[in-house]
């Protein structure tokens, strides 16, 4: 039980009943008003949505691991210096094309 959502239903019931509702279709009317109710299927829907969420947040976190010890376990340290980025001349010319002029 959500004690969130259940306060909140009676906040919503005792303002109806604050307005002159006594009848429980009037109380219900106020609860759908205020978008607090929903069909048996949408509440299956969001249960099996929020099981999702829970499954994919922990595979989430699985993989973080898994990433971190990888990371962790890299016996080379990554490459720095003037030809570590991709922007390097080296990496930009193309050595495959003919010189510019046409050929010779």
């Amino acid at each position: 039980m959500n004690t969130r959502r259940v306060n909140a239903a009676a906040d919503v019931i005792a303002r109806a009943m604050e307005n002159g509702r006594q009848v429980p279709a009037a109380m219900a009317m106020a609860l759908e008003s205020a978008q607090m109710l929903m069909s048996p299927e949408q509440a299956a829907e969001l249960e099996a949505l929020r099981r999702k969420v829970a499954d994919l947040e922990s595979q989430l976190a699985a993989l973080t691991a898994q990433g971190q010890v990888l990371r962790g376990s890299r016996s080379t340290p990554s490459p720095e210096g003037e030809f570590h980025s991709f922007l390097h001349h080296a990496h930009t010319t193309p050595h495959d094309l003919p010189p510019l002029g046409g050929a010779r």
